[in-house]
Order: structure tokens, then C-alpha cells, then sequence
């Protein structure tokens, strides 16, 4: 048996959800729908990119799946993937991937909880695999799979910060970088990208903030899936 890691560095795609609670964002959420169709279309550009949203929203020019959520933060809710590692007959290094379903609880249950009914929230991760035909792991623990952060190996290099230029989207060869409208700072923050990440697009979205108003940013609202065969 191989290694398990978390998360690959080549990815097929990116699966989103839509803004599904108008309450927690400001003007009944048309700014924060906007900004969550601009991260999908910037993604598109590098990755195929799977939206799922309930029956009364609709995407254009991107692969929509009908899905009922309570909320939108994907990182959260949706599986973490995994890849085993084994080597062939032929000593080749063949991988497969799988994803653990973590048990959600609304970020503190029911004394604490963001919200009291998370009921269609538990399903999501169960939902994605089934859909992608990958290999479920379900897990009793309760965890939010962006209150983690591993480099592929199981490490856990940091935490990510909703409102900070750390929470962009690594997509193949391109970084989506949220965008705060502080000319000064945005433009260091894509000076560093750069950087960081010689010979990958610096993709902006400008004026993010109506993500972070929801307690989320762009790297929140999707889940990666390796290109890996289950």
C-alpha cells in the first residue's frame, strides 16, 4: 500500500458553489453573485469548472450541477482529496485518488452554529464524489477542510485568512488572486504572486470584498480535484 497525500499539484478542476444565503451579504447578495461569477469565469480560462447551485440559479458557459446547499463555502463543505501513490509491476508510480467526507457542523453545532439548519451542508462532499465517481472516505470528525492547509506531502505549511491576499486559487499555470481596491497593496500582492510563482498568469479580481463580507474568499467558495483517475 502507498503513501497517502493530500491534494495534488496538477489539477483538473474546480468545483464552486453560488451564493445560496442573500442574508449574509449585503444588497441581497447581487454584488457577492457577481463576484462569485467572475472567480468561476477567471478559473475557466486554465481548468474545466463544475458550479453547483440549486434549481433556481443558472450559469452560462460553465458545467452546472443541481445541488442544494444551506451555504457557499465549498473549501469547507466539500471532500478533501486524497492520492495513494503505488508502484507497478512495472515500476511505474501509479495513482489513484479518493476523498474524505468530513462531518460539518455549521462552524460550532448547535449551540454555536453560523446557522441552525445544515442538514443539505452534510451531503455536499457525499454528493461531489458520487457525481465524479470517486472513492468516498467518510470520517466521524469534525472539520472544515479550509481550517487545514497541506503541500501535497501532509505537511501543513499555515492557516489561510479569508480577508487577506492569501487566499487566491492555485489553477494550472495561473494564480486568481483577490483584488481589495487599495492600489498600493493589491499591486505588492501580485508583485509577490509573481514571484512566487515565476511562469503562472496573475489573474486580479477586482473589488473581492463582497467575498470576504460573507466570511469567505476566492480559495473558500471552490474545492480542487486532482487529475488523477479514481
Amino acid at each position: 500500500m502507498g503513501l497517502l497525500t493530500v491534494v495534488s499539484i496538477i489539477w483538473v478542476g474546480a468545483s464552486l458553489a453560488r451564493v445560496e444565503r442573500p442574508d449574509v451579504w449585503r444588497d441581497n447578495a447581487v454584488h457577492a453573485q457577481r463576484a462569485f461569477a467572475s472567480v468561476a469565469s477567471a478559473i475557466s480560462r486554465f481548468e474545466p469548472v463544475t458550479v453547483c447551485a440549486s434549481a433556481k440559479q443558472l450559469t452560462k458557459h460553465i458545467r452546472v450541477v443541481e445541488m442544494s446547499m444551506n451555504d457557499s463555502w465549498f473549501r469547507d463543505t466539500g471532500p478533501t482529496f486524497v492520492i495513494e501513490n503505488d508502484a507497478s509491476s512495472k515500476g511505474k508510480l501509479d495513482s489513484k485518488i479518493a476523498g474524505i467526507d468530513w462531518t460539518f457542523n455549521s462552524y460550532g453545532g448547535t449551540e454555536d452554529g453560523c446557522y441552525k439548519d445544515w442538514s443539505l451542508d452534510l451531503l455536499i462532499a457525499r454528493k461531489i464524489l458520487e457525481i465524479e465517481k470517486i472513492p468516498r472516505f467518510p470520517h466521524s470528525m469534525i472539520l472544515e477542510g479550509g481550517s487545514i492547509h497541506v503541500d501535497g506531502e501532509a505537511r501543513y505549511p499555515g492557516m489561510r485568512l479569508a480577508a487577506s491576499y492569501v487566499n487566491f486559487y492555485i489553477a494550472n499555470k495561473a494564480i486568481i488572486t483577490p483584488q481589495f481596491g487599495d492600489e498600493k497593496w493589491d499591486d505588492e500582492a501580485v508583485r509577490v504572486l509573481s514571484s512566487t510563482f515565476p511562469g503562472y498568469e496573475i489573474v486580479k479580481i477586482e473589488s473581492d470584498r463582497d467575498n470576504v463580507l460573507g466570511g469567505g474568499n476566492i480559495q473558500c467558495i471552490n474545492q480542487q480535484q486532482p487529475a488523477v483517475s479514481p
